[in-house]
Order: structure tokens, then C-alpha cells, then sequence
């Protein structure tokens, strides 16, 4: 007899966003079934059935024990499922069956090896009455049959062995091949070839297949906690809700990610943080003095937060230089803020000119937007700004990259973006002689400040007031690529 699961970890979470009021993928139209690792059955060595959870559609299904995608979790404790040889049948219905519009979504990992089955609706080993779609990778370039006679291929799919949230979309009203056939990844619809998309496809009957091309042809890799299917195409901010929505993906995958302080790894004392972990480098930030700790809480979606009260300050010891939080040839940082309504008031989230003399970073709230100053050698470098794009008391995001080997054009050396969306223009303004930059401050030792300017019980201003920080923050030793950050943006965010 099987064995039925509701993961722990995603039953508190679903309690937690029906009473915060955070989103759940129930509330998207689009979705029109919902197969949930959470609520699977384990027999044997894997899932033998998966439900739909919204009860459209058949459980999806697998007999044979050889063929049972293997239970597992990913790095951050979600339910996921292993294929190899293995593949789940999924009985067609209305809900997965659309004939003028179809799709999919969940997120997976593959290996980008020969011939690699995610999601199938054929005949013969496909397990359906009729050909009708066709999902698969090869050496991860993509190569989607539509059928009847449509093909929709893209070079270079993902990469190997990392979470990537992925969807098909289809819609045969749609007016060219290009629109009727939408493939996304980590939220962004990449450039895919399209040809002969059809107006309308079959709806066979039988059974679709999860992972495989019955036991040929399978998925290398991992796919998980859901898979949802689709009867329209998303909305940008539908994708971006349902990718941010049970997320395998660990930051940590991403290369550029060279520094992580996470609030759910860290201590708490008396209702204030201690102690911040950087998970990454085990380079703690600290805080003895009991007036200088910012307050802990949680967001609406009970993610863990800290508020600064206008006394409080992280310090946080520089890596070597290059490495983890001290980056010199590229530079960045990541975060999710909520400022009070004192958006117009120069407060500084970042600062690192700990030491005499010599200049690196900051980074403040000023003018209702963001200024960053860099330095090049201490005293020298650039200054740059955006008077608009903060919103007092909502949460937003916040990238700021630097890049030394753009030297020769600021827009491209330093950029800036909010909840993901670049801010263009930005005021750019020497500092001292204000030279090229192709580096910043190397060579600095100590510590960096979060939420202030000095470490003090009578500190100088600017310094963060009623503003909120959390759940993670990040530093960044190389740029990020459109799909990381929309992964970053999609990864714990607070409400």
C-alpha cells in the first residue's frame, strides 16, 4: 500500500498564505489543473500517484515500480521527483486537453542530454489516440512538435543540472506562429523559432506523459513540487506569481552570487538579530551592543524580516578582496526593501568606507530613489543616481551592478534596477577627479555597515529609519543575467 504525503514544510505554507491573504496558484484562471508532489502517493521506489489537486483531471500515474520517478527534495526542502528511466501517465481530460489553447508549467532540471522527454501527448509510446505535442531537449537545444505539423525549436534551452522555471504556452487565436506558441524560462519568453503553428490541435484521448517517451527517451533530472497545466497563456505577472510559488531554486546556484546573508539561518535574541548568516562563506555579520541590533518580524507571508529603527547597525567582515562581499573588478548587490514614508530622506542601506581615509561603496535611499556612490582608490570614482522608483511602504527589489571591463561607458559599468526593471536615466557625477572606472577600492580590509554610517550608540547620519529589510541579501562578484535576476526577484519575496 502506497503511502500518501503532505509535505510539512508545504502544508504550514499553504495555512500561512490563506491566513496572510499571499497568493496561491488557485487564484489564476489560467490554471487548469494541478499536479502536487506534496499531496503525492510513495510506493516502492518512487510516486505512483500524483493528484490534480483542483480535481479536473485523473491522478497522474506510474505501476510499475521500475518506472517510478524517485522521491526526493530539493536543497531548500520542497517535494521533488527524480527521472531516469521513469515517467508518470496522465489520463487526458478538458483541463489538459485544450484543442485552440494548452500548456504548461512547472520547475525543472535537466541534464541536457540526447533526447530528453519533459511533457508528451502521441501515439505509440506517447500513450494518446493521436499525435498531438511533443516536448523535449536535445544536448539542451529545444525541440517542440505541434502538432499538426508545427515546430517550435530554441538553441541552447537552459543549463545543465539547474532549476529553471519553465512554460508553454499556447494559443492557436493568436495571429503568427511567433504568438501562438510562447516558450518561457525563469519568467522571460526567450526567442524561439517558430514554424507552421497550427490555429487549432486534436484532443486525443488516453494519456499524456510526464518525463518520458513511454520508457525510451526519458528525462534526466528533476521536476517539481508541481506541475500545472494550462488552458491560456500567462500574463507576465501571472508567470512571475506562479514561478515564485514553491521554488526549488537555491541563489546559490547562480556563479555571481558570492555572498548571502539569509534572516531564516540566523539568531535572534530578545526579539532583535544578533547575528545574520552569510551561508555561503560562514562570514556572519555581528552586533553585540544591544541598542545597535535591528528588530526581527515577519512579512505578511511570514518570511522572516528586520526592521531598523534610525539607532541599529549590521557590521559585516570584508572577504578577501575579489571574493565574497568585497568584489573590485565586478560588483553587486541584491535586495528587497520597504522604506518608510521617509522615502525622500537620505538613509544608507550599505557602506563600506570602514577604513581611514579610503572609499569603496555606498549605497543609500535618497530623493525618493537610489544613489550609489563607488570609488576607484579611495577617493576617486563616480556617483550615481535616480531621483524616482522607490515606493514608500511596499516592498520592492533592488540590483546595483558594477561592471570594470564597461569602463568606457558609465551607462553600461553601472546600472540599476527595481523589481527587475532597469532605471533609465541614471545622473552620473565625478567624485574627486572622477577617473575611469575599472575598479573599485581594492585592498580593503574590516568591515561593511548595513542600515548606517557609523557603528556607534550616538551615530552620524544617514542611517536607515522605519525601513525594512529582508528576507536575504546578496553580493554579487559578476553581473547577472536577465533570467538570474528574474529568479532572484521570484525567490522569497516578501508581501
Amino acid at each position: 500500500m502506497g503511502l500518501v504525503r503532505t509535505h510539512p514544510r508545504v502544508r504550514g505554507k499553504k495555512r500561512a498564505l490563506q491566513r496572510k491573504g499571499g497568493f496561491y496558484p488557485t487564484q489564476l484562471s489560467a490554471v487548469s489543473a494541478w499536479l502536487r508532489l506534496a499531496n503525492a502517493t510513495v510506493t516502492g521506489s518512487g510516486y505512483s500517484s500524483v493528484p490534480d489537486v483542483l480535481g479536473a483531471t485523473s491522478p497522474a500515474v506510474q505501476g510499475t515500480d521500475a518506472n517510478r520517478p524517485v522521491n526526493s527534495t530539493s536543497l531548500n526542502g520542497l517535494p521533488i521527483a527524480l527521472f531516469t528511466d521513469d515517467f508518470l501517465s496522465w489520463p487526458l481530460a478538458a483541463a489538459n486537453n485544450g484543442a485552440t489553447k494548452n500548456g504548461f508549467a512547472c520547475w525543472v532540471q535537466g541534464d541536457n542530454g540526447s533526447n530528453r522527454n519533459l511533457f508528451v501527448i502521441w501515439t505509440g509510446g506517447g500513450g494518446a489516440s493521436a499525435a498531438k505535442f511533443d516536448f523535449f531537449s536535445s544536448s539542451g537545444n529545444l525541440s517542440t512538435n505541434v502538432e499538426v505539423g508545427g515546430l517550435v525549436t530554441k538553441a541552447s534551452l537552459m543549463s545543465a543540472n539547474v532549476w529553471h522555471f519553465l512554460t508553454y504556452e499556447y494559443d492557436g487565436t493568436q495571429g503568427t506562429d511567433a504568438a501562438r506558441a510562447l516558450v518561457t524560462l525563469d519568467g522571460v519568453v526567450i526567442g524561439t523559432t517558430n514554424t507552421t503553428i497550427p490555429t487549432s490541435q486534436p484532443t486525443p484521448t488516453g494519456n499524456a506523459w510526464i518525463g518520458g517517451f513511454s520508457t525510451i527517451q526519458s528525462w534526466v533530472g528533476a521536476i517539481g513540487p508541481n506541475f500545472w497545466a494550462l488552458n491560456r497563456q500567462l500574463t507576465a505577472p501571472e508567470r512571475a506569481a506562479l514561478m515564485a510559488f514553491e521554488v526549488p531554486f537555491q541563489p546559490n546556484q547562480i556563479p555571481a552570487v558570492s555572498a548571502w546573508l539569509r534572516l531564516a539561518s540566523s539568531t535572534i535574541s530578545a526579539g532583535e538579530y544578533d547575528i545574520i548568516s552569510d551561508v555561503i562563506n560562514t562570514n556572519p555579520t555581528a552586533q553585540t551592543d544591544a541598542d545597535r541590533k535591528p528588530a526581527a518580524g515577519t512579512a505578511a507571508n511570514g518570511l522572516p524580516i528586520m526592521t531598523f529603527d534610525g539607532t541599529d547597525v549590521l557590521t559585516w567582515p570584508l572577504n578577501t578582496a575579489g571574493s565574497g562581499n568585497n568584489g573590485v573588478t565586478k560588483w553587486g548587490i541584491f535586495f528587497f526593501i520597504k522604506p518608510a514614508a521617509n522615502v525622500g530622506t537620505r538613509q544608507r542601506v550599505f557602506h563600506n568606507t570602514f577604513v581611514t581615509s579610503s572609499a569603496k561603496v555606498t549605497i543609500d535611499i535618497a530623493g525618493g530613489g537610489i544613489e550609489a556612490a563607488l570609488y576607484k582608490d579611495g577617493v576617486n570614482g563616480r556617483d550615481v543616481a535616480c531621483t524616482t522608483g522607490i515606493t514608500a511602504s511596499v516592498w520592492q527589489s533592488v540590483y546595483f551592478a558594477f561592471d570594470g571591463s564597461q569602463s568606457a561607458d558609465d551607462t553600461l559599468a553601472m546600472r540599476l534596477f527595481i523589481n527587475g526593471v532597469q532605471i533609465t536615466p541614471l545622473t552620473y557625477t565625478a567624485i574627486g577627479t572622477g577617473p575611469a572606472m575599472t575598479t573599485l577600492t581594492p585592498g580593503l580590509t574590516g568591515s561593511v555597515l548595513i542600515g548606517g554610517s557609523t557603528d556607534s550608540d550616538t551615530p552620524s547620519s544617514p542611517l536607515l529609519n522605519g525601513v525594512i529589510l529582508g528576507p536575504n541579501m546578496y553580493l554579487l562578484t559578476d553581473n547577472l543575467t536577465p533570467a538570474q535576476l528574474a529568479l532572484l526577484n521570484a525567490y522569497e519575496v516578501p508581501t
